[in-house]
């Protein structure tokens, strides 16, 4: 009736001596055991258990050859042999949830429960990552109300000036400064026209894109350098292209994030020397790391974060470096919606590096 009841359990369930040697288990134990399964059999040990599933890949957590993956078989022990009567989650093969609860009895022996919580886990993630993109929404909300105040209201403000400026001289019949006052009046509008479009170009990349594609980078760059093919050309740029990997993604917005840190390296360019930009990516773990850096004026790393914030402008004269101040931000907001990340390499002394990092594969919200 005990091995009836413990095989009808949907649950892994184990008993261990003092010695820490298998006495009984059940199939769902066995079944949950991965590549270690085929070998139990009363009188294996715990860690022989665990090492036998972490050499076939079962704990993701406990690569083999690592230090990280060392202490996560020493601590799972220490809570074998120390249990401290609360349940832990763990990672394990294909993408699966394990609730583990060690139990010493009385004689010594120690009762184990291997409970699949994948579901729950699963579930616990979605909320997590509908958490963090609410939190990104409300800062670029935030964002948004400032730029509204500040990067709307100032060529606002200047339209209402030099409107009233064009007024006055009109009523006295001075028309001296009425072609500049008007030029300025012109300029105050396209000013305002360039803000308003690209607030539209930043509202319209959603925070997380649902239809994705196979995407070659190589493909990506060779595009954008077409693009740009006359500002390169102006500013005498050469570009030194390496090994480029493939990811999935949108290949247009993927195209439009290269456009804007290529672009600013040809902007951004040292006075002393024509631009050299270097532009290669590689695959670890699964990421992809996509690189792009200059000889250029550089950044100072006390900026490395507010750089990309909507509308920022290290460099307030329009007339050297034109621009509203959004690409950066742009290009942030393309890595983030591709569950990926963009940073300033503030090592860097020799112009500027931007590192970019994407999951080489995108996975379907559930």
């Amino acid at each position: 009736m005990l091995n009836a009841a413990l095989e009808a359990m949907p649950e892994g369930f184990a008993i261990f001596d003092r010695e820490e040697r298998l006495v009984v288990y059940n199939r769902a134990y066995q079944a949950i055991c991965g590549p270690a399964g085929p070998a139990l059999k009363p009188g294996i040990t715990a860690e022989e258990i665990l090492l036998l599933a972490r050499q076939g890949g079962h704990y993701p957590d406990a690569l083999p050859g690592t230090r990280e993956g060392n202490e996560w078989i020493a601590s799972r022990l220490r809570d074998f042999r120390y249990p401290d009567g609360k349940p832990k989650i763990h990672r394990y093969a294909d993408d699966r949830w394990l609730r583990v609860e060690n139990i010493k009895a009385k004689d010594g022996n120690t009762v184990v429960a291997r409970v699949d919580v994948t579901d729950l886990k699963r579930a616990e993630l979605a909320l997590e990552r509908q958490r963090q993109e609410l939190e990104h929404k409300n800062e670029a909300l935030d964002q948004f109300t400032a730029t509204v105040s500040h990067d709307l209201k100032a060529p606002l403000r200047h339209i209402s000036m030099f409107s009233e400026m064009i007024e006055d001289d009109l009523k006295a019949g001075n028309q001296t400064e009425l072609a500049e006052n008007a030029r300025h009046l012109r300029d105050s509008v396209r000013r305002m026209n360039r803000v308003v479009d690209s607030l539209l170009d930043y509202a319209q990349i959603a925070h997380r894109i649902t239809d994705w594609t196979q995407v070659r980078l190589s493909d990506v760059v060779s595009e954008t350098l077409t693009i740009l093919a006359g500002d390169a050309n102006d500013a005498n740029a050469t570009f030194e292209v390496g090994p480029l990997p493939e990811l999935e993604g949108d290949p247009e917005l993927l195209r439009r994030l290269v456009q804007n840190l290529v672009g600013n390296a040809i902007k951004y360019r040292h006075a002393d020397r024509p631009p050299v930009i270097r532009i290669h990516g590689s695959v670890l773990h699964q990421t992809v790391e996509l690189v792009v850096e200059d000889n250029g004026i550089g950044i100072d790393p006390r900026f490395a974060t507010r750089i990309f914030e909507v509308f920022q402008r290290l460099h307030k004269d329009e007339t050297v470096y034109g621009g509203t101040g959004i690409g950066l931000s742009l290009a942030k907001r393309i890595a983030e919606s591709h569950g990926g990340s963009i940073c300033l390499d503030t090592s860097f002394r020799e112009g500027a590096r931007f590192i970019v990092l994407l999951p080489r594969w995108l996975r379907k919200a559930k």
